[in-house]
């Protein structure tokens, strides 16, 4: 009777063991491909080379059945006994005190389970999510984050060799990025843990996108990072597009004179598309395509509109977008910036970003699109009656050097 009721326990424990392997093969069977991408051919040879994936399970796999091994007793060699699992030989108490030990997953909602699993059966990626941290699991070095958040969410890990880094990027990079993008690669909601890829969401997100995207669409665009020149001036702004690296030069930024760049990394803003670069890299001969985008383009030029640049000695009312060194930028209801110092006698220093201020203009370059203005009527003459005497004085010293070069234009 001994013998058959711990056969019947085993039994037992197999079944249970061999549940989720099952489950997992049910799953898999039901794989259906997402209605938009299952006619592109470029995503679905994303989705054909999953040579990094399967060898990813199969370590995992590997980890856990030297795990289980780590659990059977040694052979003893005097009585050559088969190796027992220790587990066998512990009594009800202990089972019932693993059991007591599992994994809490009651903060986890079926919506979210749900939603994992759709993701892992559609192949469709996931996106809006933060790392939190880097841990090794097992062997790999993995990413570590929640979905849908850290209170009621799920523990997801992305190791490392399907994290889609760059040339000498590092695991730790993907801490600092605003939003990551996952496709789910395994499901083990027993202990609650779901296995992520990233270059795969990468590669399909970015394959959907460019061959959707045209030019003179407006669209969203996340700022990524700057490049900046050897005097520390930001010349160009790199943003992601639906997964498509977007290049934003200063130029296109804004229509009015701008003196410092000021973005963060996952700042969102509204673009249009100029052009989108498909080239060859000589040296890895892999094709390079990127977006070339515009902030100005999705807004009317208000320099073009005569109304709306400002009268010199006029009052405009504008708010306070931007504080440098040498004064603040006011932003005014017609979409023109104007420049004011700090050193007019009647600032009073406690002026800050989003106040809304009286300023008087008292120059305007339209060639250049530059406002300089005053917070008084009466500074606002005296810079122009300063402007005038600097402007006629560098005339005179300039006429001088041409006749001292050429005599015969001076008397002319």
């Amino acid at each position: 009777m001994k013998k058959i009721k711990e056969n019947e326990i085993n039994l037992e424990e197999e079944q249970v063991v061999n549940t989720e392997p099952e489950r997992i093969e049910e799953m898999e069977t039901e794989l259906v491909a997402v209605d938009d991408v299952e006619d592109d051919e470029e995503i679905n040879a994303i989705l054909d080379s999953k040579s990094d994936i399967e060898l990813l399970q199969e370590e995992l796999s590997q980890e856990v059945a030297e795990s289980d091994e780590s659990d059977l007793e040694p052979v003893n060699p005097a009585t050559e006994e088969k190796a027992v699992p220790k587990a066998e030989k512990k009594k009800k108490a202990t089972r019932k005190k693993t059991k007591e030990d599992a994994v809490d997953l009651s903060h986890v909602s079926d919506d979210t389970w749900m939603m994992l699993y759709a993701a892992w059966r559609n192949n469709t990626p996931l996106e809006g999510y933060q790392g939190l941290s880097i841990d090794i699991v097992g062997t790999q070095k993995c990413l570590i984050t929640y979905i849908p958040d850290p209170i009621n969410g799920v523990k997801c890990i992305l190791p490392e060799k399907v994290a889609g880094l760059r040339k000498n990027e590092k695991l730790e990079s993907l801490l600092s990025y605003p939003s990551l993008r996952f496709n789910v690669i395994q499901i083990d909601r027993e202990n609650g843990i779901v296995v992520l890829d990233r270059k795969t969401a990468e590669e399909i997100t970015f394959a959907k996108t460019w061959r959707t995207v045209e030019v003179g669409d407006v669209v969203e665009a996340m700022v990524m990072g700057v490049d900046r020149d050897d005097n520390g001036h930001v010349y160009k702004v790199f943003c992601d597009v639906g997964g498509v690296r977007a290049i934003l030069p200063v130029s296109e930024i804004s229509h009015n004179y701008m003196e410092s760049i000021d973005f963060s990394r996952g700042d969102k803003m509204k673009v249009k598309i100029l052009n989108k670069r498909d080239a060859e890299d000589p040296e890895t001969h892999e094709r390079k395509r990127s977006l070339l985008v515009s902030v100005k383009a999705t807004m009317r030029d208000p320099w073009e509109i005569e109304h709306c640049i400002p009268i010199v000695k006029s009052p405009y009312n504008g708010v306070i977008v931007k504080k440098v060194q040498t004064g603040m930028f006011v932003m005014l209801p017609t979409g023109i910036m104007v420049k004011t110092p700090h050193f007019s006698p009647n600032y009073n220093g406690k002026h800050n970003e989003g106040d809304t201020i009286t300023i008087y203009p008292a120059l305007i370059d339209r060639e250049t699109r530059r406002v300089y203005a005053r917070l008084t009527h009466r500074d606002a003459e005296n810079f122009i009656r300063r402007y005038e005497v600097s402007r006629k004085r560098r005339l005179a010293a300039r006429n001088k050097a041409i006749a001292r070069r050429n005599p015969e234009v001076a008397q002319g």
